[in-house]
């Protein structure tokens, strides 16, 4: 027998070790550790020669995961490791507002107006209340395009800083019901509340439950945290106007009593109500037609839910009606009522500004601030504004939220005050060091039992708290009264003076176009004659061309200063700011 052949019959006979074999030995020992390895291996060996290698391991591969000790193989070297398929980007269906109908909706919100420049949008203004709200109806899908195209229209225009708790718009959007799709359980689109379920037969004959846009809480997602929509009903008519078809406003301006007699300044606020000439109550805009309006009512009440256990810290609130109001008007009447209230100035005075023959120029006062100013309420005769009490829900925590934190705020500051109020100091040191502003404190601090001790006693104390209230009475300052003051140019005046602008800018104009039409028709000079002709423009000055150019520089800056350019200032329904 050939030796040469012994070898190869003892490779058949053993097991052939390589990668592969030995990661299926260390996987099925630790599968089954009572299995003898080499006999396994061997198996294995021969099922991949008889059966195939790729049955075999997906036959290891199934045993190992059914095994919960078994650990994690390894890709074997001889198989491919499949690359996960990257996923198809989904091409997302292009949205048209043409495949669904519109509606003519009026929506009632708030706003806090402490960060705003204002409701109306403007050009050279980017923090309007107007500017975010149109932004949410484009970005929420309900409008394209140019507004004044959807029936927009608003009640109200509040200036910077002031708020608004029943500010209406309206305004025509989106529904979701297709254009080719017919109502069933509804007359028309309009008898759809908002975020309500309805059918429609589609062209096909069949029927589809749909669910009406939520339009507050569509929109709110869309909006700063300081402006909420509340109330959104289908508009009476498609040509409602929230500005025209509104009967009436009401204004709320909230202040501290103080030292304020209340019960003058009810006497004097009465005599605001009725039809009147306002112009002395109001900022003077030249493009008004008539500066008459009728204030409904004007109450000044107690807010009942914030009690001061201090009568000078009690809340109080002016309460408007009207129709509508001027270009600062409410912020001009309400400041009026506190000199009257704080015994600077009589009744009186009330019945003499709205005397037009006695007092045709406004006299110079200021405004009272805009911060407490709330556009409180819009009414309508053919508007009955419902609510959602989901939307309800989420615009009343957020407002819950911001009172509570303007709540504990407030209480911090109450606390210091009240700290401050108990610290001790002498009758001397206060009469001393606050004689410049106010020299009569010693006097008034002796009346209350708080000074007056002999020079040979030690110098009396008391709580600063006793000082605050008495130093608007001892003040140095002496208010000027208001029919005295400097006034400006009255109505008339100052719509001749704009007129006499605009006429001196025009003949200057004109006349410049004229001398620039005759030097081009003129011939060059050349040559020496140039030169003699430009020596003798540069020693002739036309004098009276230049007399006419500073007027026309001083016409444009005055117009730039005075008149506002914007007509719609001059709106009968301005908010009063």
């Amino acid at each position: 027998m050939d030796d040469s052949a012994a070898p190869s019959a003892a490779t058949t006979s053993e097991p052939v070790f390589n990668a592969a074999s030995v990661r299926d030995l260390e996987a099925l020992t630790l599968a089954a550790p009572h299995v003898d390895a080499s006999r396994l291996l061997a198996i294995i060996q021969e099922l991949r020669q008889t059966a195939g290698a790729k049955l075999v391991n997906n036959a290891i591969a199934t045993v190992m995961r059914k095994d919960p000790n078994a650990p994690p193989s390894a890709p074997k070297q001889h198989e491919k490791v499949k690359k996960p398929k990257a996923a198809k980007k989904s091409r997302g269906r292009e949205f048209l507002m043409s495949n669904y109908r519109t509606r003519a909706l009026v929506v009632k919100f708030l706003y806090i107006g402490e960060r705003f420049a204002g409701f109306a949008r403007q050009d050279h203004m980017e923090d309007t209340v107007e500017r975010y709200l149109i932004e949410a109806l484009e970005r929420t899908k309900l409008i394209e395009g140019d507004i004044e195209q959807a029936g927009y229209s608003r009640c109200g225009r509040t200036d910077r800083g002031v708020s608004a708790f029943g500010q209406v718009i309206a305004v025509t959007v989106r529904s979701n019901l297709p254009v080719n799709a017919e109502l069933v359980d509804h007359a028309s689109l309009d008898d759809v509340r908002p975020g309500a379920k309805f059918r429609v037969r589609l062209p096909s004959g069949d029927l589809k439950t749909l669910s009406e846009v939520d339009y507050p809480t569509h929109i709110n997602r869309a909006l700063p945290p300081d402006i909420r929509v509340y109330s959104v009903v289908g508009a009476p008519t498609p040509e409602f106007s929230a500005r025209f078809d509104c009967k009436a406003r009401m204004y709320r301006y909230f202040f501290l009593k103080k030292d304020l007699d209340i019960e003058r300044m009810r006497a004097a606020a009465q005599q605001l109500v009725g039809k009147h000439d306002y112009r002395n109550f109001c900022r003077i805009d030249t493009n008004v037609n008539t500066f008459e309006r009728r204030v409904m009512s004007f109450e000044i009440v107690a807010c009942e839910d914030q009690i001061a256990a201090d009568p000078r810290q009690q809340m109080y609130r002016c309460e408007v009606y009207g129709r509508a109001f001027l270009w600062h008007q409410v912020r001009c009447m309400v400041q009026v009522l506190f000199l009257v209230a704080s015994g600077q100035e009589e009744p009186e005075l009330i019945a003499r500004l709205l005397d037009i023959e006695q007092t045709p120029r406004k006299p110079q006062y200021d405004m009272a601030s805009d911060a407490p100013l709330v556009l409180h309420d819009c009414f309508f005769d053919n508007v009955q504004f419902d609510y959602s009490p989901l939307a309800l829900h989420q615009v009343h925590d957020q407002l819950a939220l911001k009172w509570e934190q303007h709540c504990i705020q407030g209480a911090i500051l109450r606390s210091n005050l009240d700290t401050i109020g108990g610290f001790p100091v002498t009758f001397e040191d206060v009469t001393s060091e606050l004689d410049h502003y106010a020299p009569t404190l010693g006097e008034l601090l002796t009346q209350q039992g708080h000074g007056g001790s002999s020079s040979a006693a030690p110098p009396s104390t008391l709580a600063w708290k006793h000082v605050p209230p008495l130093l608007p009475l001892a003040s140095r300052r002496r208010s000027i009264p208001l029919l005295t003051r400097d006034t400006g140019d009255s109505v008339d005046e100052k719509k001749s003076k704009i007129q006499a602008r605009k006429r001196r800018r025009r003949e200057v104009e004109e006349e410049e176009a004229a001398a620039a039409s005759g030097t081009a028709g003129d011939k060059t000079p050349v040559g020496g004659e140039a030169l003699v002709e430009a020596a003798n423009r540069s020693s002739t000055i036309d004098e009276p061309a230049q007399e006419k150019r500073a007027a026309l520089q001083e016409s444009r800056g005055g117009i730039e200063g005075d008149v506002i350019t914007d007509s719609s200032f001059g709106s009968e329904h301005r908010a009063a700011a």
